[in-house]
């Protein structure tokens, strides 16, 4: 479980790499998220839902969890991208 929510604004988890696989965090060739994996990087109270990233240069498997919700009060939902740049096996939910 990764749970980077907050009261006024979900914050941001990249787990392989960032969006697209751009910017200056090193990438994964591969990654996994398992079924019992939950991310969490909505707002609870006020504010837009954070940012997600699920990357892999060559292949990502997911089957996890991610919720980047608006907060209960006011607020939009977030971000979130699971890719892989050659392969991707997708059975989770967002």
């Amino acid at each position: 479980k990764i749970d980077a929510s907050g009261l006024t604004g979900g914050g941001t988890v990249l787990v392989g790499g960032n969006l697209q696989g751009k910017g200056i965090q090193p990438n994964a060739v591969r990654t996994f998220v398992d079924s019992s994996s939950m991310i969490n990087v909505s707002a609870i109270l006020n504010g837009n839902g954070g940012k997600a990233i699920i990357w892999a240069d060559q292949l990502s498997r997911f089957f996890g969890n991610i919720f980047s919700n608006g907060g209960s009060v006011s607020g939009d939902g977030g971000f979130v991208e699971v890719s892989g740049k050659e392969y991707l096996i997708y059975r989770g939910n967002v």
